[in-house]
Formats: C-alpha cells, sequence, structure tokens
C-alpha cells in the first residue's frame, strides 16, 4: 500500500492551522488587546482558516 504524501501533507498541514487558529482565539479571548492588534489578529486567522479549507 503507497502512501499519497501530498494528501498527508494536506491533512497534517490542515491540522496544524487549525491549532494555531484555535490558539490564537484562546490568546484573543483571554487578553485586552487595543482594537488595532485585535484587527490584525481576526485578519490573520480569518487567512489561516482560508488556507486551511483549501
Amino acid at each position: 500500500m503507497q502512501i499519497d504524501r501530498k494528501k498527508l501533507n494536506s491533512k497534517f498541514l490542515t491540522y496544524v492551522i487549525n491549532i494555531i487558529s484555535y490558539v490564537w482565539y484562546v490568546i484573543l479571548s483571554s487578553h485586552r488587546f487595543s482594537n488595532m492588534v485585535k484587527t490584525q489578529i481576526i485578519t490573520f486567522s480569518g487567512i489561516l482558516d482560508i488556507l486551511a479549507a483549501g
């Protein structure tokens, strides 16, 4: 049985991106940041979600 490396890497990358997004969410909800920093974090999280979906 041959393992499809590209598919495996894609699943692993999606898993890692989801973990990073979750960590960002926890940090965002537990700390007080300025609105500008919150906007940047939310934008970054959105980009990660798009990458994970693709």
